[in-house]
């Protein structure tokens, strides 16, 4: 883990998670070409914040803020209606 940083202030959750795969892929689409790169760098690749750093080209501090709006915009998109 990054020093300093606490972890996810709010991982994804099964309420989060949609009942069909096709919702959370199209509203993975929906998201900014960056977010999806960091949660599927993060959630689907197991990645570290360090190494997901890295791999987008950004300050590993960052990756904190980072992580907590892709996922904020994911559930937004999950909570919308179909």
């Amino acid at each position: 883990p990054l020093e300093g940083m606490d972890e996810p202030s709010q991982p994804l959750t099964e309420p989060d998670l949609p009942a069909k795969p096709e919702r959370l892929r199209k509203a993975l689409t929906l998201l900014e070409p960056r977010q999806k790169l960091l949660l599927e760098l993060i959630y689907w690749e197991g990645l570290g914040p360090e190494e997901a750093a890295r791999v987008i080209g950004v300050k590993p501090s960052s990756i904190g803020q980072l992580l907590t709006r892709a996922r904020a915009a994911l559930r937004e998109h999950l909570s919308a209606p179909s």
